[in-house]
């Protein structure tokens, strides 16, 4: 299990590198098409795409160079979206000397299509780098298995009349993830009544899930090696058990990472 989590992770950061790779390329071919197409009669112009022209052939074979480097690529990105601007004012500039000339008019039809084009592939590259993000952001969450929330009497025996309920044990695993940091981990239940409201201790009990402060009823450290651990989160009733379903959520960084219900009479 753990060679395949890695080989997952290095395969889907390769092939989101590869994109990225591919979409560069891709933007550099559409600008150098675009100053192929165009007709200057304009000494200023002409040098301007001359050595527009220079920089494309430069950086192409920069980026054919680079292997599985993610900084690299982002540098790259960054020049070229200084090159699509240049391109952008360059094009203007064309539209501001041609305009009464229906062929070149006729190119500059073109060229903005061809930089609709790069808009298009860029936004499609960049559609594919957030599903494959999303991907490598699944693979280095935890995952809670076998979870189990029992309502307890005083005795530590398992009771489902609400009367009778002095707390509520929630127990799960927690699966063996290799390309997680190891160390200490917090681990968040939260128990929401029938209701609504969730039990708590303190009203201080919160934290971050979705951009929102939410509450959460105990929190657990755990000491996470990359293995397989078991994790018992114990909550200690007051006067808020009530008969009805409960919903227990179990989070970490943020995430859910498991769940279960129980009711009672």
């Amino acid at each position: 299990m753990q060679v395949q989590q890695v080989i997952y992770f290095y395969k889907a950061t390769k092939q989101a590198n590869n994109l990225k790779k591919d979409s560069l390329l891709q933007k550099l071919d559409s600008l150098e098409r675009v100053y192929l197409s165009t007709v200057a009669d304009n000494e200023g112009l002409i040098a301007e795409r001359d050595s527009a022209l220079k920089k494309i052939d430069k950086l192409r074979a920069s980026v054919n160079r680079m292997s599985n480097d993610s900084r690299k690529l982002k540098d790259a990105e960054i020049l070229i979206a200084g090159l699509q601007q240049t391109a952008m004012q360059y094009v203007k500039q064309l539209d501001s000397l041609i305009v009464l000339n229906k062929q070149l008019t006729e190119q500059n039809t073109q060229l903005s299509t061809e930089v609709e084009e790069i808009k298009k592939v860029d936004a499609e590259k960049t559609q594919q780098l957030e599903q494959l993000s999303v991907k490598v952001e699944k693979a280095q969450q935890l995952k809670a298995f076998n979870v189990i929330s029992l309502p307890l009497a005083e005795n530590s025996k398992p009771k489902f009349k609400a009367k009778k309920v002095a707390k509520i044990k929630t127990s799960a695993t927690i699966g063996e993830n290799v390309v997680i940091d190891p160390g200490k981990k917090e681990i968040y239940m939260r128990i929401t009544r029938s209701d609504g409201a969730v039990l708590s201790s303190t009203a201080d009990n919160s934290f971050t899930y979705e951009g929102e402060k939410i509450m959460f009823t105990e929190m657990k450290e755990i000491d996470y090696n990359n293995k397989e651990v078991n994790v018992d989160i114990f909550y200690k009733a007051n006067d808020d058990i009530t008969p009805g379903t409960y919903k227990i959520v179990l989070f970490h960084d943020g995430k859910e990472i498991g769940n279960t219900s129980f009711v009672l009479n």
